[in-house]
């Protein structure tokens, strides 16, 4: 069918023309309607209201080929205000429908449903339509592009941008299950055995004390009391509480030299409840050559980290297929609603995306005039297809950190870091394209809890576990138009980007320089939990990220 010569016709009032166009999409306009209302009869109506209004506007229409988008455009747009007009008091939004009646269960720390919406609703207004009309209404990308006036692919890569976006923006919860799972291990491992168990005390004979035999009223030296009941002793820790004692036994301590018992077993025969020596108290056999110790060795409590935190390999540039979001001036206007939008990703659409808007506006931005050169200039290109390159440049990060020595293997470490990141995005190529260079700075605050796995003379070996919140100080995006490789003209403005998580682990060595200094690597692996922002940055394309943190560290 040549649609230019039949809407000629139809537009001159050629009644065989008008019959021919409603033969031909008649069906198709009824299943629109059908799918949206739900019923056939008012189905039917809405169908013949669709093509009035559609016959009766035919002078807008400036490319007759784009009829049929253009009539299914109307026909959904007929439908959606009958259903909005006529089914107010009928119909509950989502957003109202208790979560009890999504999830029958306990309540956990998954998003409601009313959050889920709200996400939906927040996606741009192309990618929300193409969500809502794919997956609430059940229609297929062929229908979705027809109605949107946008080809199938591009519907389908909307689509799962969306999900991709609804991902992104749910993600954040995860961070509190991750809170949740790190709570319960860093009390697991405060948990320390207080006892340590030590063979062969060292033990010194004397003849001085002298100790009265069970079976006879006369003493003999320490020294000739059976083997087994010397060289036993035990050793616990200051803060022991000492039994009551009688004044006999108060008196018999007494009779016997303080400085003796550094350098003596006392026998089993005349076991001592108490005698505090040196900070030290020691108590009668237990076990022959056995002492059990429970004093707690000293060690430092604090130490400040400097550190830098490296990649271990750069980011290579790529080359992806764009599109660019335009306002789509074919579509009927609906008063009340926002313009429709549509996707383009070849240059020859844009530069006739570009002359139908001239035609309309009378005139072009002069950014748009620059744009039509650098479209002419690329469209012998890749295809004709909009390629864009991306350049991430290699994260920075500087961070002070200070760590407080819980036990002697338990620390607990927090502090501040500082992170850039910078990337580069070139539409087009040659002489003629789009810069944008875009900036965005973190300034972070870790949660780590580490363990030491072993300690020696000069070197150590621990692992790290951890949370880190960043929150965004700087960001912004500069465009530049690129003419004949000089800059035309120049835009930036700043971002909205939300709150950075992110979880590791890590396992360090340390080497101790002098007792105070040392120098330490810290090699881990850090998750990017999506922020659901959709700003392309290192970590979108690297969420899982080998880091390698090293410095300075200072303990006291």
């Amino acid at each position: 069918m040549d649609m230019e010569h039949v809407i000629g016709a139809a537009r001159a009032g050629d009644q065989q023309a008008i019959a021919k166009l409603y033969n031909v999409y008649s069906h198709k306009v009824l299943g629109i309607c059908y799918n949206i209302v739900g019923n056939r009869a008012v189905a039917e109506e809405l169908a013949h209201d669709a093509f009035v209004l559609a016959f009766s506007k035919l002078n807008h229409l400036k490319n007759p080929h784009r009829f049929d988008a253009w009539l299914s455009s109307i026909a959904t747009h007929v439908a959606l205000r009958y259903k909005q007009r006529h089914h107010a008091l009928t119909t509950v939004p989502v957003d109202d429908i208790p979560d009890e009646t999504w999830i029958a269960e306990e309540p956990t720390d998954m998003p409601s449903m009313s959050e889920i919406m709200a996400v939906v609703n927040a996606l741009p207004n192309g990618y929300g339509k193409v969500f809502k009309m794919s997956v609430m209404q059940d229609m297929s990308h062929k229908e979705i592009g027809e109605i949107l006036g946008i080809a199938a692919h591009s519907s389908s890569s909307q689509l799962a941008r969306a999900k991709k976006m609804l991902q992104h923006s749910l993600a954040k919860y995860w961070a509190i299950i991750l809170l949740a799972l790190l709570t319960p291990l860093a009390l697991l491992l405060l948990r320390q055995p207080k006892t340590i168990v030590e063979q062969q005390p060292k033990t010194v004979e004397t003849n001085k004390p002298t100790v009265a035999d069970d079976n006879s009223q006369e003493t003999r030296p320490a020294s000739q009391q059976p083997k087994e009941s010397r060289n036993m002793a035990i050793t616990v820790p200051e803060r022991y509480e000492q039994p009551n004692v009688s004044a006999t036994d108060t008196a018999q301590h007494e009779e016997v030299p303080r400085q003796l018992f550094d350098t003596t077993t006392v026998p089993i025969e005349n076991t001592l409840p108490h005698l505090q020596l040196n900070g030290v108290i020691h108590f009668a056999n237990v076990g022959q050559g056995t002492t059990i110790r429970n004093k707690r060795d000293g060690f430092k409590r604090w130490s400040a980290d400097l550190a830098y935190t490296g990649q271990p390999y750069p980011e290579a540039d790529r080359m992806m297929p764009h599109n660019f979001i335009v306002t789509n001036y074919e579509a009927p206007s609906v008063p009340g609603e926002p313009d429709q939008t549509m996707l383009i990703d070849n240059w020859n659409d844009y530069i006739t995306y570009l002359e139908v808007k001239s035609d309309i506006a009378s005139g072009l931005t002069d950014e748009e005039l620059i744009m039509s050169q650098i479209a002419k200039s690329n469209e012998p290109l890749n295809n004709g297809q909009i390629v864009r390159k991306t350049h991430h440049s290699l994260p920075l990060t500087y961070s002070l950190s200070l760590r407080y020595q819980a036990s002697k293997r338990i620390g607990l470490e927090s502090g501040l870091q500082y992170t850039r990141l910078n990337s580069l995005f070139q539409t087009g190529e040659g002489i003629n394209r789009i810069d944008e260079r875009q900036r965005i700075d973190y300034l972070g605050v870790p949660f780590k809890v580490s363990y030491r796995i072993w300690s020696g003379k000069h070197v150590g070996i621990y692992t790290s576990a951890g949370v880190t919140l960043e929150i965004p100080v700087k960001r912004a995006v500069s465009t530049e138009y690129i003419l004949n490789n000089q800059p035309q003209l120049r835009d930036s403005h700043h971002l909205d980007v939300p709150l950075q998580w992110s979880t590791g682990i890590g396992l360090g060595v340390q080497y101790n320089i002098t007792p105070s200094i040392s120098i330490f690597a810290e090699p881990g692996v850090q998750y990017y939990i999506p922020d659901g922002s959709g700003f392309e940055t290192y970590r979108t394309q690297h969420p899982f990220t080998i880091t390698i943190p090293a410095g300075l560290r200072f303990t006291w």
